[in-house]
Parts: C-alpha cells; sequence; structure tokens
C-alpha cells in the first residue's frame, strides 16, 4: 500500500509498505525542493520491517516539512524531511491487494 500526499503543484510525497520485499519506503523525489543537493532525492528511504505479525500497525506523524512513520509500536521507524514549494493539501491511499482500516487522530 502506499499514502501520497500531493499539492496543487503536482509535488508529492509517498510513504508506503512494500510487503514482498517486507519494507516500509518513502520517495521524496518529486516533493519539492531538491536542488540543494544531488543525493537529496536520489533513492527512496527504506527500513526492513522487524515484525512477523500479518497486519501491520503503522503510526504516520506528518507536518508541512516533515514524516515520522512508526510501524508496529515503534519496532520499525523512518523519520523523514522534504521541502514543497506549497504546503500538502490531497491524500491518496493506495491498497494493490488486501485490505486496510485507518483511524486519524486529528
Amino acid at each position: 500500500f502506499s499514502l501520497v500526499l500531493e499539492n496543487n503543484l503536482g509535488e508529492t510525497y509517498t510513504i508506503g509498505y512494500d510487503d514482498f520485499e517486507e519494507v516500509l519506503y518513502t520517495y521524496r523525489d518529486n516533493a519539492g525542493k531538491i536542488s540543494f543537493s544531488n543525493e537529496f532525492s536520489s533513492k527512496p528511504i527504506t527500513a526492513k520491517r522487524n515484525s512477523g505479525k500479518n497486519t501491520i500497525d503503522l503510526k504516520l506523524f506528518i507536518d508541512v516539512a516533515s514524516c515520522e512513520l512508526f510501524a508496529d509500536d515503534g519496532e520499525t521507524a523512518i523519520t523523514n524531511i522534504y521541502f514543497p514549494n506549497e504546503n500538502f493539501t490531497r491524500a491518496y491511499l493506495i491498497c494493490e491487494r488486501g485490505a486496510f482500516k485507518m483511524t486519524g487522530y486529528g
């Protein structure tokens, strides 16, 4: 599955999980300002999932310039920054197979 944040400029930031590889990931290659470093957005940020559970408990804390991801009570975590040229105003949840339940905390 993946969660894509998008703004009116077409910039996106993607957070996801690849269940074949058992890897959580973030992509910031199209999330705004990147010209300050050739390596800043050259590859996804990944973290191998440490839990053997069939379900994943994922908590996301997102603001205008950062995302913190905690899976399975913090067994796996990613912290990431990005620099969009305007705030992300839309979110899309994509689930390629299986099912998900989403709850929000405002």
